[in-house]
């Protein structure tokens, strides 16, 4: 071996090091940074107080709170409560108490992702009540319309 053969290779070695040292900074500091976003964002929906179930519901069906909705009410929009928030509500109420409701309800958290699951448990229902009303786009409709007051669940 030459001798610049073994400069080259030590001076490879020392590079590398200082390559790996600062990678690894980095990322450490990206890692950090992503995780006090991510607590700071879930902060925030625990403690924001805002109910994404109440909002549905004041958005299709006029309604202020609570999970009964009167049905021979005039709604907002008719096509969307019947088929969309009614069905999420009955398997909401199916699934849990008046008590466990609110308590749910009073954590963005929790009512997002018990929200979410009421959407895909009610899916075919939801799917099959648009059809029949001649409405086949507007679950994407009820999307962007969640999207645009703000709800940023379907994100």
């Amino acid at each position: 071996m030459d001798l610049t053969q073994i400069i080259l290779i030590i001076a490879a070695i020392i590079i590398s090091f200082m390559v790996i040292k600062l990678v690894t900074k980095t990322l450490f500091k990206l890692i950090i940074i992503l995780l006090v976003i991510g607590v700071g964002w879930i902060g925030y929906l625990e403690f924001s107080g805002t109910s994404v179930i109440d909002t549905i519901s004041k958005l299709y069906c006029n309604e202020t709170s609570g999970s009964q909705i009167d049905v021979t009410r005039e709604f907002k929009d008719p096509i969307k409560c019947k088929c969309f928030v009614l069905p999420i509500l009955h398997d909401l109420n199916n699934r849990f108490t008046d008590s466990e409701l609110e308590k749910i309800k009073k954590s963005a958290l929790k009512s997002n992702t018990e929200l979410l699951k009421s959407i895909s448990n009610q899916e075919k229902e939801i799917e099959t009540c648009f059809e029949s009303n001649a409405a086949e786009g507007m679950f994407e409709e009820i999307i962007n319309d969640i999207k645009q007051k703000g709800i940023k669940i379907f994100e």
